[in-house]
């Protein structure tokens, strides 16, 4: 989700790459409120990078999980997520009213969708915290219902900022250092919720119990990779 809803801000922002500025006192404004804004969301956008980064470089490690190492890495990652999202919403606060007509109306919007954003991931690392690690089948299925609340949540929350940025508005974000080099070099730092299917060795279940957490696990990962 971070890298899409950078690539998003950045598209919109390289749309106008090529326009040059009309001079006037409203295009000044712009680019003041442009310049402004773009530099506040550049450390957000950082740390959704960065923990998806974290994350994806988790899932590539050999080593086994224990249930309980698998639930502490949800957690943390979802709370990552809920405070960059916060982050992006003070950004947006933070920058004031845009100087055009429907300026209070799209700022208020997208720090509203923003809280909203940040508010449900703090209630999927309630949710994950509160899974128990010894109930195979319920802990697999908690940690999958979660990935896949996280591809939803990101497919409307990629919208935000781009929904924000339209228009002169647009073009001025496009003018701009800032917005330009949020977008992503390549897919290494994608949403990548980490995956259920760890647990199996690392708690002695039964064949059995273990096929039923490789289904899961397969289904988590699955939706790992969807989150990107």
């Amino acid at each position: 989700m971070n890298t899409k809803l950078a690539a998003a801000l950045a598209c919109c922002a390289g749309l106008t790459l090529t326009l040059s500025g009309c001079g006037d006192d409203s295009q000044e404004k712009l680019d003041a409120w442009a310049k402004d804004f773009c530099g506040r969301l550049v450390a957000p956008l950082e740390d959704l990078q960065s923990a998806g980064e974290e994350n994806a470089e988790y899932l590539d490690m050999e080593q086994d999980r224990s249930p309980e190492e698998v639930q502490e890495l949800n957690s943390a990652y979802y709370g990552q997520l809920a405070d960059a999202y916060d982050a992006l919403a003070d950004a947006v606060e933070g920058a004031g009213e845009p100087p055009v007509d429907d300026g209070t109306e799209r700022s208020d919007a997208a720090v509203s969708a923003l809280r909203d954003t940040a508010g449900t991931y703090r209630e999927m690392k309630e949710t994950v915290d509160g899974l128990d690690p010894s109930d195979t089948t319920a802990f697999v299925q908690g940690l999958f219902d979660a990935g896949e609340q996280s591809q939803q949540l990101g497919e409307s929350s990629d919208q935000v900022l781009p929904e924000l940025g339209t228009g002169d508005l647009g073009e001025a974000m496009g003018r701009q250092e800032d917005c330009r080099r949020v977008t992503p070099s390549d897919g290494s730092s994608e949403d990548a919720s980490p995956d259920a299917g760890a647990t199996e060795d690392a708690d002695g279940a039964g064949d059995e119990e273990a096929g039923q957490e490789d289904a899961g696990g397969d289904g988590e990962d699955g939706e790992d990779s969807d989150n990107g």
